[in-house]
């Protein structure tokens, strides 16, 4: 049976989350605070704290400086299974390092610990990094790196059809009626009174203008049909090569154009920023996937 959550999770991660957008960019800027937080500790404008750095560090230092952290940012917003240890890795060296540099050019030899800008500004700068890593490892923020199925943003567009087909199945010349229910570039979903087994292969015929397109697919897997009592309704997973992608993009370029709908509709960038800043004090606009 299916959980009542799973529709509010496909609707919800349609879109890259925000909370990962915004901390992608916080992680992309920690340069420029480094900059500020340094300039305010040495009593120098951010300006002049800037050209004595590049001036005075080696080149491959500043260049680390802004490139860990612009990877690190990177890293975040592509939602890869690599970018977890990137993070992570990186998180950790500047945790690391922010101490080293702190014990080395600021600790305090002639008054307490306590009362020293500098002490408290290494502990924020931590504290936030720890706090990073901590969100990051939560198992709802986790499982979006680590679970493609949840990022629909990254489907290609799936079009709904009502098509008529045929198909011919493996060592069996004889055309098979079906219908096309909906296609993506990867796929399609069709109905058909013939039986069909998971792991079959057939090559699925698509009328298209005055010919048809061949393209070989493998059953992937299988429910009841909607069209009548004796379909059945089978997912399709196109065999890909170079020649079946051209075929299928011309399919699908042409689909579009003629206006078939997709099976859903992505939001404006704007209209979903502001339904997440609605719910910015809410467990879900932080946990999209926690509910």
């Amino acid at each position: 049976m299916t959980s009542p959550s799973k529709p509010l999770i496909i609707i919800l991660m349609k879109r890259r989350p925000w909370p990962i957008i915004i901390l992608a960019f916080i992680q992309i800027l920690m340069p420029f605070f480094n900059i500020l937080m340094n300039a305010w500790l040495e009593n120098v404008s951010p300006d002049i704290y800037f050209r004595a750095f590049v001036h005075f560090q080696p080149p491959a230092k500043v260049a680390t400086f802004f490139l860990l952290y612009l990877i690190s940012g990177a890293a975040i917003f592509l939602m890869k299974k690599w970018s977890y240890a990137v993070f992570l890795l990186i998180t950790s060296w500047n945790i690391l390092s922010n101490i080293i540099i702190w014990v080395r050019d600021y600790y305090p030899s002639s008054h307490s610990l306590w009362t020293d800008h500098s002490f408290w500004i290494l502990v924020l700068a931590n504290l936030t990094n720890i706090a990073f890593v901590t969100y990051y490892l939560l198992p709802s923020v986790r499982k979006v790196y680590f679970d493609r199925t949840v990022r629909w943003w990254e489907s290609k567009p799936r079009f709904l059809l009502k098509i008529l087909a045929n198909f011919q199945q493996n060592k069996n010349p004889q055309s098979i009626p079906c219908t096309i229910c909906d296609l993506s570039m990867g796929g399609a979903f069709i109905e058909t009174s013939q039986q069909l087994a998971m792991g079959d292969t057939i090559t699925l015929s698509i009328p298209l203008y005055d010919r048809s397109i061949q393209i070989k697919s493998t059953v992937i897997h299988k429910r009841e049909g909607n069209s009548s009592p004796e379909a059945k309704g089978y997912g399709l997973q196109f065999q890909r090569n170079p020649e079946t992608d051209k075929k299928i993009k011309n399919l699908t370029a042409c689909l579009r154009s003629f206006g078939f709908p997709l099976r859903w509709e992505p939001e404006s960038t704007w209209e979903s920023f502001v339904d997440w800043a609605k719910k910015i004090f809410s467990k879900q606009a932080w946990l999209p996937l926690d509910h």
